[in-house]
């Protein structure tokens, strides 16, 4: 049925994308499993993986994925599901860190798709499709350990069909408040959907209001929880090496990329849960498996003059910790930045953490019906107190970027689009 990529390519995109839509829904508005649910009794799956984290949160989610899969890697044969991608489809679902080959993506799409569309018709959305293509792949290619990040939220998003998985929660923060709630309260509770009873509960540190709601459903799951910094913890020794401890393991020497405070929270979560796999990992092989790891468009800095800060920072949660970086890592720069955002977050407050940080912001569009325009964007950012300048197409802007002579670091962020669509120049202007 498919014969090529590209052929899968066209199909996916021929399906509702509720990350383009706008806005979010129609008739499925919020987020329901009964789809997925009739697909994988059409297709005979299992739901339940072997060695399954399931990752929810507000921020912190994709690098906990990237440092768990690498970690995992070293002993298992691990695959991993996030969402979304920067440049290609195939890099939400990897083998060992490493994106499959054209023919599974054929082979898998073809078996699959022909047999939902037998008599009842099953249609499933974008980010459905290729879940269900990842527990496909899971059964084809006998995975040992899986790494599944939620799309949005956790209770009603596709993923949460999984069952016997362990729970992962990074920081949780305002987002998507139309349909996980206004409250931290509501958001907590909806993300911790994914907890299963019986299950590993792994936490980092949160708001009182959260850690609140996260021990009452622990609790009520009869699941066993552990929280950063109360029952395992990350402490820094030199600049850019910390310390993992938990009540069985110290591991010292560890290194990371990029070096943050929040990017090693993020390492500690994923050892806690790496551990909660299995306990006799070789430290050595921890070491080297995260000094290797450098997640992508997470604070990620690219060589050249300037050098570029990508970041995928996209809400005021995630927006906090770019700022807390900045101010941790480069806080001798002069930094322009680069910056497309999505209509449904909150730019006023995502932008006035970099108020005082950066010099003046270039305004691009996402390329997404749910962006911003750029004029838009601007008066937005001129409230928030930050000179900015809009352009009709993000090529030239890119372009004044790397032309500055004036500033020692650029940084392009405010969407996985954007950090995407900047990759795409980058490498089409021959840029290392």
């Amino acid at each position: 049925m498919f014969q090529t990529f590209s052929d899968v390519e066209a199909y996916l995109n021929s399906l509702v994308n509720y990350e383009h839509a706008f806005p979010l829904g129609g008739i499925r508005d919020r987020p329901k499993l009964q789809p997925v649910l009739n697909a994988i009794e059409r297709l005979g799956f299992n739901r339940a993986l072997p060695n399954c984290v399931h990752i929810a949160g507000t921020v912190g989610k994709g690098s906990v994925a990237g440092y768990l899969e690498a970690v995992l890697s070293t002993a298992y044969q691990t695959l991993s599901f996030t969402s979304p991608h920067l440049i290609s489809v195939k890099e939400r679902v990897k083998l060992n860190g490493r994106e499959l080959d054209d023919e599974i993506w054929c082979d898998g799409f073809s078996s699959i798709v022909s047999r939902l569309r037998t008599d009842p018709v099953i249609a499933l959305s974008y980010f459905e499709s290729v879940f269900i293509f990842y527990i496909w792949v899971s059964r084809e290619l006998k995975c040992e350990c899986h790494v599944v990040e939620t799309g949005l939220g956790g209770r009603f998003d596709a993923t949460n069909v999984l069952e016997n998985s362990c729970a992962v929660l990074t920081r949780i923060d305002y987002d998507h408040t139309a349909i996980l709630g206004k409250t931290l309260t509501e958001i907590t509770k909806d993300k911790c959907g994914i907890i299963k009873p019986g299950s590993t509960v792994i936490s980092a540190e949160q708001q009182e209001e959260s850690i609140a709601v996260i021990e009452r459903i622990a609790k009520e799951q009869n699941a066993h929880l552990i929280i950063l910094n109360r029952e395992f913890f990350s402490e820094t020794r030199l600049s850019d090496e910390f310390e993992y401890r938990d009540v069985n393991h110290t591991i010292k020497r560890l290194s990371i990329k990029p070096h943050s405070d929040f990017q090693r929270e993020n390492a500690a979560i994923a050892l806690a849960a790496a551990f909660a796999v299995d306990p006799d990992l070789p430290r050595d092989s921890i070491r080297k498996a995260l000094a290797e790891y450098t997640p992508p468009a997470r604070q990620q800095l690219l060589p050249g003059m300037p050098p570029i800060l990508l970041d995928t920072a996209h809400n005021p949660a995630s927006f906090k910790v770019l700022a807390e970086t900045l101010r941790e890592r480069y806080n001798n720069r002069r930094i322009k930045a680069v910056i497309g955002m999505m209509k449904d977050k909150d730019a006023r407050t995502s932008l006035e953490h970099l108020r005082g940080l950066v010099e003046g912001i270039l305004v691009v569009s996402t390329g997404n019906p749910r962006s911003y325009a750029p004029k838009e964007l601007v008066e937005i950012a001129k409230e928030a107190g930050i000179a900015a300048r809009a352009y009709r197409e993000n090529q030239y802007a890119y372009l004044d970027l790397h032309e500055n002579k004036l500033i020692t670091l650029g940084l392009v962020t405010g969407s996985f689009y954007v950090a995407g669509d900047y990759l795409k120049w980058r490498t089409d202007a021959g840029i290392a």
